[in-house]
């Protein structure tokens, strides 16, 4: 029987400790959404061509 078990912490951080800490979740949020564009734009599915003006449309 495996036994799973959690603990919990809580920050005090100082001033300057909290300003870094806020710092260090903008840049890890910027990474994330920068990576997540790049992602998403290459798994974007390419257009070959357009379809010639004179094709009959349905």
């Amino acid at each position: 029987m495996k036994i799973h078990r959690a603990y919990r912490y809580e920050l005090d951080p100082n001033e300057e400790q909290r300003i870094l800490l806020v710092k260090h979740a903008g840049a890890a949020r910027f990474a994330y959404k920068w990576g997540l564009v790049r992602w998403k734009r290459s798994t974007k599915p390419k257009v070959s061509a357009q379809m010639p003006s004179n094709s009959i449309a349905n």
